[in-house]
């Protein structure tokens, strides 16, 4: 079965010094063999700046991918990944072939905005690990004779608190709004979209209409129920009392969907490896 890579990613000239961009390169780069095509969405602020496009693409072309690859140069705005899930997936369900995995450089301004750095580079490795690493079980979950039509990264259960504004703070503990009360928390998941639409047009479910940059966090929760439909690693889900923003909280939840001390060694390994080709390819650490 084909499986396509969706992912976004913002640009700046400050690229290549940025570790979170880098740590989502190499993450990418140790996978980029799983896919069988890729369309990259390069976001920038400056979408002239011909000298750092060519220098990214480079970058994307070089890791490796099977099959074709292709960019799109994208005006950066106030929706971020969610125009590229809105445009490229959610709008066009009925036509997509195979298996989609959407992901998206993750984590550009935390550590800037004063978030703990090790934290946050456990959530970005979390991401690409708990979705990439078992192809084998993604196949099994989500194509054959299963009824699940997404596997992801960090499935969260979220509480039924209603917020006043779609302000996530860092210690709320998830902004509001979502129909069927679950996510997964950063936004990589695998989905396949034959069974997507087949279930949607089953249950009357219209494509959400998109308002703000969350759209793409909370697409999947708003159009289907998470029993049944939705899984990830393990089987395992979070409750929504895990905020990923919160110190140590990525980290401890890896732990629990891994479940064992040895699949938490083979997580360790992967995250020093990363660290270690950050530090050689680029001189960030």
């Amino acid at each position: 079965m084909n499986k396509t890579l969706l992912y976004y990613i913002y640009v700046t000239p400050d690229f290549f010094t940025r570790i979170t961009n880098l740590v989502n390169i190499e993450c990418l780069r140790r996978y980029s063999h799983v896919f069988d095509s890729a369309k990259i969405f390069l976001s920038l602020d400056d979408t002239n700046d011909k000298e750092l496009i060519n220098k990214v693409e480079h970058l994307f072309i070089d890791m490796g991918f099977n099959g074709n690859i292709s960019f799109v140069i994208h005006k950066n705005d106030e929706y971020r990944e969610s125009a590229v899930l809105k445009e490229e997936l959610a709008d066009k369900l009925y036509e997509l072939d195979g298996l989609v995995f959407f992901g998206h450089g993750k984590g550009f301004s935390n550590i800037d905005t004063g978030y703990e750095k090790e934290s946050m580079l456990h959530w970005i490795a979390g991401e690409y690990y708990l979705s990439l690493q078992f192809i084998d079980e993604v196949l099994d979950l989500i194509t054959g004779s299963s009824t699940f039509s997404t596997y992801g990264s960090f499935p969260m259960i979220l509480n039924e608190r209603k917020h006043t504004d779609d302000v996530l703070e860092k210690d709320e503990l998830y902004l509001g709004r979502i129909k069927y009360n679950w996510c997964y928390s950063g936004t990589f998941f695998w989905v396949n979209p034959a069974r997507l639409y087949d279930q949607m047009a089953i249950f009357r479910q219209e494509i959400p209409r998109m308002h703000n940059r969350y759209y793409s966090e909370k697409f999947l929760g708003n159009v289907m129920s998470y029993g049944g439909n939705a899984c990830g690693h393990n089987m395992m889900y979070l409750w929504h009392t895990n905020n990923m923003y919160n110190d140590g909280v990525a980290e401890s939840c890896i732990k629990f969907i891994l479940k064992t001390d040895e699949e938490m060694g083979r997580y360790y390994e992967f995250y020093k490896e990363i660290l270690k080709s950050v530090k050689e390819r680029y001189g960030v650490e």
